[in-house]
């Protein structure tokens, strides 16, 4: 599996963690959204506290920076997401197995930050 499709995995398995028992509102970007994108936030803060001045950032400091910049980016211009609308859909993602090549019974939608919804597909291909 590459790192892309772990990433995949690990944000859909990010959506099963919080909960899904109720249908989600998709057209209003929820607090769990924000909280997702910000979940590096804390460790990123500690990094840039521990470093000297004048020294250069260490790997794991660049790779959150790079990943905060790309989901931000993504998040304006529309977040690649399973679809929480509809029951069918919440049931087949609570069934799914963890594994990246089951995740095309699943249903995806690109939500921006607007509250713009778009219907996409797995896996995602540009802005689909």
């Amino acid at each position: 599996m590459s790192n892309e499709d772990k990433y995949t995995v690990s944000r859909v398995d990010y959506r099963i963690s919080i909960g899904l028992d109720t249908l989600a509102d998709t057209t209003v970007p929820p607090r769990q959204w924000i909280e997702y994108l910000s979940r590096h936030t804390s460790e990123l803060s500690l990094l840039r506290q521990e470093r000297r001045k004048g020294r250069p950032p260490v790997k794991r400091e660049e790779a959150l920076t790079q990943l905060e910049e790309a989901e931000a980016k993504e998040y304006s211009t529309g977040f690649w997401m399973p679809d929480l609308g509809s029951e069918d859909n919440l049931r087949r993602i609570k069934e799914w197995n963890g594994e990246w090549s089951s995740m095309s019974t699943v249903d995806f939608v690109r939500l921006s930050s607007s509250g713009n919804k778009q219907k996409s597909m797995f896996p995602p291909k540009g802005l689909s």
